[in-house]
């Protein structure tokens, strides 16, 4: 197997994420709770969405910014930035991706509501789960359903109503609640709960940490995460052996460069002590992913 790319070097004292969504918070929330990271967030509002718990977290500055502008950026400081995440929207995505979309809110000044009418998409206003509601945007001939509120109640309540109207269209929805996702599943037929937020931050974050996630893996409700991971500045890794950082069982060491080799050894052995510039492909969840990023 070839050789990876190697990354640029680390440059930049702060980190810019853009958005108000659950997204963003959980990005923001990975870069500071969990790895003592500054960050700058661009946000319309501190008072909607998720602005609240942006602005409550430790070592983060909030800036309020109608659009995305130069003066925008500029006031972040994006010229000693360290990288960059802009949060798109589930709209954009899906359009790109070539599907007809119709958009649903409540609010007629919603965030996201220039964004379709600037993609040409229509837009119906009123609560996504009335039925008079989902008759107007299509309910009858759409493939799927997708509702990704910030609310449990609304998204569970859109999918039961939906599967009322319809029992063959696809179900997609944003559901926080564990528990509660996995009774939905049993009992809806054709219905997909994921947390995008719990499934996208810790790649997202270790990603702007310029470590590379090669993949995500999602198992259920959870994920699993294959990184690229240089030793450096990492809290007790570089002396480390490489099963001494698999004891917890969860993580694990796929792949290791020595420092100034080429080339990967794929059946790395387990005693091996970790030295500065070694270079590691780490199969890892969440928690176990820890120790190989977190820095001094």
């Amino acid at each position: 197997m070839p050789a990876l790319p190697r990354r640029a070097e680390r440059h930049g004292d702060h980190f810019i994420v853009c958005g108000d969504g659950p997204l963003a918070y959980r990005i923001t929330q990975e870069l500071t709770s969990r790895y003592g990271e500054r960050v700058t967030v661009l946000l319309p509002s501190r008072q909607r969405n998720y602005g609240p718990q942006i602005g409550a977290l430790p070592g983060v500055r909030v800036l309020e910014h109608p659009e995305l502008s130069i003066q925008a950026f500029t006031d972040a400081d994006v010229q000693s930035a360290r990288a960059l995440a802009v949060v798109w929207h589930v709209t954009g995505q899906l359009h790109d991706l070539g599907f007809d979309v119709v958009c649903i809110d409540n609010k007629p000044n919603a965030p996201g509501i220039p964004l379709a009418r600037q993609l040409g998409l229509p837009v119906v206003i009123g609560d996504a789960f009335r039925e008079e509601t989902l008759r107007r945007a299509s309910l009858d001939t759409c493939i799927a359903l997708v509702s990704v509120t910030s609310s449990d109640i609304v998204n569970l309540e859109t999918a039961l109503n939906t599967r009322a109207l319809r029992g063959d269209v696809r179900i997609v929805l944003r559901l926080a609640d564990d528990d509660l996702a996995e009774r939905l599943s049993k009992t809806i037929a054709n219905t997909v709960s994921r947390s995008v937020p719990y499934l996208a931050a810790p790649a997202f974050a270790a990603a702007m940490l310029e470590h590379q996630v090669l993949r995500t893996i999602a198992v259920g409700r959870h994920v699993l995460l294959i990184a690229d991971v240089r030793v450096a500045d990492q809290a007790g890794l570089a002396g480390s052996l490489i099963e001494g950082t698999e004891q917890d069982g969860q993580a694990r060491v796929l792949a290791r460069q020595v420092s100034g080799s080429s080339g990967l050894d794929w059946s790395p052995r387990r005693d091996y002590r970790l030295g500065p510039g070694d270079r590691l492909i780490v199969l890892a969840t969440r928690k176990g992913v820890e120790p190989f990023l977190s820095a001094r």
